[in-house]
């Protein structure tokens, strides 16, 4: 009796659904849907760290704006 408690009931095995391919449109949905925010991230984040980089690197020593590079290049830095 203790070897049937044991024992596992049989479960019946059912393969899985046969997948379904994915069309054209659906493969590139969720790209198409995220590049706008992809593009606004790279705008956003990394455009305006190239631009601090920029103005650290110009010649802007007055109230009005010069962003012609200053000779030599790092000074600023090698100043600091």
């Amino acid at each position: 009796m203790a070897e049937k408690a044991m024992e596992r009931p049989h479960v019946a095995t059912t393969s899985p659904p046969p997948r379904r391919s994915l069309g054209i449109a659906e493969r590139w949905l969720s790209p198409l849907i995220l590049s706008p925010s992809l593009i606004a991230v790279f705008i956003f984040v990394y455009g305006f760290i190239a631009m601090t980089l920029w103005v650290s690197i110009s010649n802007w020593r007055s109230p009005s704006r010069d962003l012609s590079l200053i000779e030599p290049l790092w000074s600023t830095y090698q100043r600091l």
